[in-house]
């Protein structure tokens, strides 16, 4: 029994150590590992000093042993992986955002250039329409004569 209580106040002590020294908020990381190198210690605590090990984690302190360890900091590598990849989401977002904008700014001036080939084409055609025109102008007056007016058709005025 008193090893037990002598167990339970070195852990606390220990827990209360690293929750001042190693975390600080907006310093350092919002938790801390104890190793605790035996299972059966690691178990023990659980067993017999369950609220010692719920304070600990409250403060952001977890104790781990070697089983638990491993799983811990995969499911760390997890979360920091999640949280990357939501941060790779948010950044995506905002590309993805910015090439909608780009790409409806793209369908404007592909409309406006439209516009722009539809106006020249109808100038075009009335380029050509006039140019018609002349041409048969021309066509009409090269088809009259200018044969000097003859004898006849003179005295007959």
């Amino acid at each position: 029994a008193l090893a037990q209580r002598r167990l339970a106040t070195d852990i606390r002590r220990h827990v209360d150590d690293v929750a001042t020294k190693y975390i600080r908020p907006g310093e350092t990381a919002e938790g801390a590992l104890i190793f605790l190198p035996s299972e059966a210690l690691h178990a023990d605590l659980h067993a017999v000093h369950g609220g010692l090990v719920q304070e600990a984690a409250r403060r952001g302190v977890y104790l781990v042993s070697p089983g638990t360890l491993w799983a811990v900091l995969g499911a760390m590598r997890a979360l920091m992986r999640d949280v990357r990849l939501r941060a790779e989401a948010q950044h995506l977002r905002l590309e993805v955002s910015k090439l909608a904008e780009e790409t409806g700014r793209l369908d404007r001036r592909v409309a406006n250039l439209k516009r722009h080939f539809a106006d020249m084409q109808q100038d075009v055609q009335q380029i050509e329409i006039t140019a018609q025109k002349i041409t048969a102008a021309g066509a009409r007056i090269e088809a009259v004569e200018m044969d000097p007016p003859s004898p006849m058709k003179a005295a007959a005025q």
